[in-house]
């Protein structure tokens, strides 16, 4: 089975409920968890959480963390700690979202007069593995933009 797909699409609609209340309490009842991500003049407010990476707070890029490859860092990538906090979501990612590895999982959070700055997560275009299966009986629509790295 291939495990990305190029694409130059710039979303990918699947028809999947998400238990999207659920998921938002139980990343606000992990709030204080969160920490900085991508913090500088151009960006500030913008906190993070993993749920699958290489840590509950190592969620920047793998070449933070000594990594030449994504691919090698996705390698040594695991649920966290996290993960057991939040098991809807958890479950939800597990069982639910047609996806047979995950890289970075994480809860972004940005605060109240918080700034993104523009950016571009990944130069290559990739739809990462998606599972088969028929997914017509869920009733809710999800936009997804689902990004590799390599």
């Amino acid at each position: 089975m291939k495990e990305y797909y190029h694409s130059e699409g710039r979303y990918l609609k699947l028809d999947i409920a998400l238990p999207y209340k659920e998921m938002c309490a139980e990343a606000f009842a992990l709030i204080d968890k969160f920490t900085p991500h991508r913090s500088d003049e151009d960006s500030h407010g913008w906190e993070s959480l993993t749920i699958h990476g290489l840590g509950w707070n190592k969620h920047e890029n793998y070449d933070v963390y000594g990594y030449k490859k994504g691919k090698d860092a996705s390698n040594d990538m695991f649920w966290t700690e996290i993960a057991d906090q939040c098991p809807i979501t958890t479950k939800w990612l597990k069982e639910v979202f047609p996806c047979n590895k995950y890289g970075r999982v994480r809860f972004m959070l940005l605060r109240a007069g918080g700034k993104i700055a523009l950016h571009s997560d990944s130069s290559i275009k990739l739809i990462e593995n998606i599972k088969s299966g028929d997914f017509s009986k869920e009733k809710s629509p999800l936009f997804v933009v689902v990004m590799a790295e390599q």
